[in-house]
């Protein structure tokens, strides 16, 4: 056998379709060929059932595109820092509605919950006591320059506690003390 010379398999061809073609009608024509009559009744069923499935299958890839979708809105990476800030502005806005009610009462508790902020924000940059006056006793002013306005206003606040049912409280002194608070605040970097 030399070099130019071809294997023809099934015929004179060696075309691929010609070739499967031939080994179809040899093998599997006399198989297939008693079920065409069914198929061809059964084409139109065939044909429901294929775009079912086809509308199945694009519902179903859409869905999972927007299941995804949701996934990651619901777990994607959040900014702690802005979460935290938009928890600061609701918590001074209520102290805010608090300050502005028409009851005293509500004045008071705007101290109160000022002073528990003012605790707190002290407490979390390390300044060490059991309590607010324990930490503004151990400040010096080169630790916090508004260190009066928060001595004033933290007095304000004891006598609240302490004194709450003689105290008389005006809407203009709560509003004066609160504003010590916000200077505080702004220089803790909380508002």
């Amino acid at each position: 056998m030399s070099g130019t010379e071809q294997v023809v398999i099934y015929g004179t061809s060696n075309n691929p379709f010609e070739i499967i073609g031939s080994v179809y009608a040899k093998y599997f024509s006399g198989a297939v060929e008693p079920f065409l009559p069914v198929l061809n009744t059964i084409k139109p069923v065939l044909i429901v059932f294929s775009l079912l499935f086809f509308t199945g299958i694009v519902f179903t890839v859409f869905r999972l595109r927007e299941i995804n979708r949701r996934e990651y809105e619901y777990y994607k990476p959040i900014n702690v820092e802005e979460k935290e800030a938009k928890a600061r502005i609701i918590e001074w806005e209520v102290i805010m509605e608090h300050l502005n009610a028409d009851n005293p009462a509500e004045w008071r508790i705007a101290i109160l919950e000022a002073d528990n902020i003012l605790d707190r924000l002290l407490a979390e940059e390390g300044f060490i006591g059991d309590s607010l006056g324990e930490r503004l006793k151990g400040l010096k002013t080169s630790d916090l320059v508004t260190l009066g306005d928060a001595w004033e206003a933290h007095k304000v606040r004891n006598t609240i506690a302490h004194d709450g049912s003689t105290f008389s409280l005006e809407n203009r002194q709560a509003k004066q003390v609160i504003g010590m608070y916000e200077k505080v605040f702004r220089e803790l970097g909380y508002l």
